[in-house]
């Protein structure tokens, strides 16, 4: 499970402890807690856990500037225009969140700028979160996870399940 949040972006320590957070998420649901199941409760992991903001926005930064002029024409249109929805100041009209979704033929670069927009939107601060149907996928992307792993849903273990 950890697997789905390690990235080069993302610290083991960070991984582990959304992992432990899933983990605990999904055994709470049968009245049975971390402890049950001599796992560290999550306070342990976010005493450890590295705090480096201004090093990890720098990195975002400079990843930003770096990749910006390699998009295309309508990768860079694409980026401009959710950039611009993501300055939008809220209001009480438009309080909710933003949910971004790019779809083209294989090859036409989403994932290249998905990784843009991510490193754009970090060095602004802005919170994201990434994921993407299946694991590999989820590899592509910067702190990228599994959609049933950013949303809590319950993967089914069936008979048949490898």
């Amino acid at each position: 499970m950890v697997e789905d949040y390690i990235h080069h972006s993302m610290p083991v320590v960070l991984a582990e402890q959304a992992a432990l957070r899933q983990i605990e998420s999904i055994i709470n649901q049968s009245g049975k807690t971390l402890a049950d199941y001599n796992l560290p409760a999550l306070d342990q992991f976010l005493d450890n856990v590295p705090e480096n903001d201004d090093e990890d926005v720098q990195v975002f930064i400079d990843e930003a500037n770096r990749v910006r002029p390699l998009l295309n024409d309508n990768q860079r249109n694409v980026a401009d225009a959710i950039l611009a929805a993501l300055s939008v100041e809220p209001t009480n009209e438009n309080k909710h969140s933003r949910l971004f979704f790019m779809d083209g033929p294989a090859g036409c670069g989403k994932t290249f700028t998905y990784n843009y927009l991510i490193s754009e939107t970090q060095s602004r601060h802005i919170r994201t979160a990434t994921a993407a149907w299946t694991g590999i996928a989820a590899t592509l992307l910067k702190n990228g996870c599994t959609m049933h792993g950013l949303f809590k849903l319950p993967v089914p273990i069936l008979e048949t399940s490898t």
